[in-house]
């Protein structure tokens, strides 16, 4: 494997990652560490989630043959009080606060493999939420 599929690895993830985790919570940063399955802030629910990203980023490099001790750091930081970007918000950021995700991937030579996605998200409201098959 190439080290710039790491790059792919980290679109890959991020992406499973937003079209799944996009409740705003109540701190402005969230810092999630996918290596030590480790988050700011430390919550039950942030640590369930790291612990799955964490073995997902190890089953993707399994599947590729690259050796997991080229990693170096891996992380995913959500920031929800990002400046607006027209490239990774929806274009209905005026119903809801926008969020930005990060998940950059060190390797062992010190080259950062940075994935970027935006969305919006609304304040949890059950009133407005429902589940399948109710």
């Amino acid at each position: 494997m190439l080290r710039t599929e790491l790059k792919g690895i980290a679109y890959g993830m991020l992406s499973i990652f937003n079209s799944r985790n996009n409740k705003e919570i109540s701190t402005s940063i969230v810092v999630i560490d996918l290596l030590t399955a480790q988050t700011i802030p430390s919550t039950v629910e942030l640590g369930a989630m790291a612990k799955c990203f964490q073995e997902m980023l190890y089953l993707l490099i399994a599947k590729t043959s690259f050796p997991a001790s080229w990693i170096a750091k891996a992380a995913i930081e959500i920031d929800f009080k990002p400046e607006f970007n027209r490239q990774v918000h929806f274009f209905r950021s005026a119903l809801a606060n926008p969020y930005l995700c990060t998940l950059t991937i060190v390797d062992d030579l010190g080259k950062s493999y940075v994935a970027t996605v935006g969305g919006n998200c609304l304040p949890h409201d059950p009133s407005k939420e429902s589940k399948r098959g109710h």
